[in-house]
């Protein structure tokens, strides 16, 4: 343990075979004040975990669920589908973020982190409805009530997951308030949301759309800013790298799927219809390449070591 930083598990672990689930499973911290006042005080650290657990990773299917199930519904076939797909992209994957690097950070076992965890499926149950009809031409008013209502609700049981987190760490000043920002940063884009939700319930949705990608992206902007300048909060140490590994592949593997599809198809309505027909042999090719292109970039260009130096890094492989 480096200096500058105390323990948060230590007391924790003298009742690790303590049986049964707790209601809230969170760190205990052995917080020890500093000397003097010249003395700089140290921020709890936090246990945490180096591999995702399997709740985690149901979590990211659920993920890839909605954007595969997303964008059968509506097909990218002109501008107007990719803006629609984009918005709704922009809108799940920040929802997920915002999730993922709570979970990666402080999750731990227990009744209430559970409880949590389902508000957060929930959510995602929800986007699976608000996407039947998510449409940049076809805004339904229940649509839109839906979809803020989700996102409020993430934003809201985050708001509380930190809550629980800041409780532990009440006694150091430090933690405290890197803590106590990570609630506001939360709470306040689940009130903006509420008023979207009131204002899609009385019909008007006029800037509703521009408001949700908004609050968004500074929610983005945000939380990996936070992270960075903040030593409690940081992905130092976390299992953030393995989890967007692991949706990037399910991602990629996705397309895969859709592109060998298509590519089925194509075989099956020019070849096989007649075998004279001149298709062209650099067609699989280049249809492959970008699936392959992204993965290589993924793999060498942003190497594991360069990623934990500054969690900001994050942001070109996220996109």
């Amino acid at each position: 343990m480096g200096a500058g930083m105390i323990s948060a598990n230590t007391t924790a672990a003298h009742h690790h075979d303590e049986p049964g689930l707790k209601l809230i499973s969170g760190p205990v911290a052995d917080y020890e004040p500093a000397h003097s006042h010249d003395e700089e005080e140290p921020v709890v650290q936090f246990a945490k975990r180096e591999a995702a657990a399997p709740v985690e990773l149901f979590y990211d299917l659920w993920f890839v669920a909605n954007l595969n199930v997303f964008a059968t519904l509506h097909p990218i076939t002109d501008i107007d589908n990719l803006g629609s797909f984009i918005r709704y992209f922009l809108l799940l994957w920040i929802t997920w973020l915002a999730t993922s690097v709570h979970d990666v950070r402080f999750s731990q076992d227990g009744v209430f982190e559970r409880i949590a965890r389902a508000c957060h499926l929930t959510v995602m149950i929800g986007f699976s409805a608000g996407g039947v009809s998510f449409s940049q031409t076809k805004q339904l008013q229940p649509i839109f009530k839906v979809m803020s209502l989700c996102l409020m609700c993430s934003r809201v049981v985050l708001a509380i997951q930190y809550g629980v987190v800041l409780y532990y760490a009440r006694r150091n000043r430090r933690s405290r308030n890197n803590l106590a920002l990570a609630v506001l940063l939360h709470i306040v884009p689940a009130f903006i949301y509420m008023g979207a939700t009131i204002a899609a319930a009385k019909g008007s949705t006029a800037r509703v759309d521009h408001l949700w990608w908004a609050i968004s992206l500074a929610e983005l902007f945000a939380i990996m800013g936070h992270a960075t300048l903040s030593k409690t909060l940081s992905f130092s140490g976390t299992h953030f790298t393995e989890r967007l590994n692991l949706l990037t592949l399910i991602v990629i593997g996705e397309g895969i799927i859709i592109l060998a599809k298509t590519i089925t198809k194509i075989i099956q309505y020019t070849y096989l219809k007649d075998p004279t027909t001149s298709w062209c042999k650099f067609l699989f090719p280049n249809h492959h390449r970008p699936c392959a292109d992204a993965f290589q970039s993924l793999c060498s260009l942003w190497p594991h070591r360069l990623w934990r130096c500054h969690p900001l890094l994050y942001l070109p492989a996220l996109f």
